[in-house]
């Protein structure tokens, strides 16, 4: 029988945001920082990595499916803090956060129950906002601040630490199993299952 040789990485290709349109268009992701080069000729491919380093919206109609892409948000370099908004419910998994140059939170509005699984938080500014109801967050990062708000219902089965505020807000619901924090505040309203 044959044997296998031995299996070659994905090859990765790079694309920026450049925060001028909608997300989902080709011609507003670009092969250089700087927003120049070429634009991808679709979502589709594998191993695209999308770099966010500028505020973005991820509607809806944007779907990364690529086998082996990933979202990369902020950049090893200086950026200054991004906001994203998520959704969509077809986006890949996000490498790496980056913390900013200018030491400002990175935050993380999650509009959807789909939540991308975060490899490397780098960010210790980072602030997330869940605001769908039937989330399950399986996180154990470490945030600045965590939000449960819009009568969004959450659920995490990891276990997140805290360094600010874990804050849930009225009409919303946190279920969380353990979780590290120096401040949990409930708003009139809001409950919060702890372990």
């Amino acid at each position: 029988a044959p044997k296998a040789g031995p299996v070659s990485p994905l090859p990765k290709i790079n694309y920026y945001y450049d925060g001028s349109g909608s997300t989902d268009l080709l011609t507003n992701w670009w092969t250089n920082k700087n927003f120049t080069g070429s634009n991808p000729s679709n979502f589709t491919d594998p191993g695209m990595v999308m770099h966010i380093i500028t505020n973005a919206d991820l509607v809806s109609t944007l779907a990364i499916t690529g086998t082996g892409s990933t979202l990369i948000i902020g950049d090893a370099t200086a950026v200054p803090a991004v906001t994203v908004a998520f959704n969509s419910v077809n986006l890949p998994g996000i490498d790496t956060i980056y913390q900013s140059s200018n030491g400002s939170q990175t935050i993380l509005n999650f509009n959807t129950s789909a939540v991308p699984a975060i490899n490397q938080l780098i960010d210790i500014f980072t602030e997330a906002h869940y605001r769908a109801a039937g989330t399950s967050v399986g996180t154990s990062k470490i945030y600045d601040k965590i939000f449960v708000e819009n009568n969004a219902d959450v659920v995490f089965t990891g276990s997140p630490t805290v360094t600010t505020s874990f804050r849930v807000e009225a009409g919303a619901t946190a279920t969380v199993g353990t979780l590290s924090t120096k401040w949990l505040v409930i708003s009139d309203g809001g409950t919060a299952t702890i372990n």
